[in-house]
């Protein structure tokens, strides 16, 4: 199984996280995990946004460019060759 090329060679990948807690010092501890998933499923990663302060549903809404962010991101790896 080790000596199998990934499942997904050709995929992109991005990491948008979200956070309750108005400091960032959580972020860095997320990616860690979601660097390792990718590199094991052979994803290429290639961007990855962070928002604080997410306490409830529509929260994301009331951060400036949120939304425009993460719908430019999608955008960029849909077009990525």
């Amino acid at each position: 199984i080790l000596k199998k090329a990934p499942l997904f060679k050709r995929i992109k990948g991005a990491f948008i996280c979200v956070s309750g807690h108005h400091k960032n010092i959580f972020f860095k501890c997320a990616m860690k995990p979601v660097a390792a998933f990718f590199t094991t499923m052979g994803v290429k990663f290639k961007d990855e946004l962070y928002f604080s302060g997410v306490e409830s549903l529509g929260d994301i809404k009331n951060i400036k460019c949120a939304l425009e962010k993460a719908y430019k991101l999608g955008a960029k790896l849909a077009g990525e060759k």
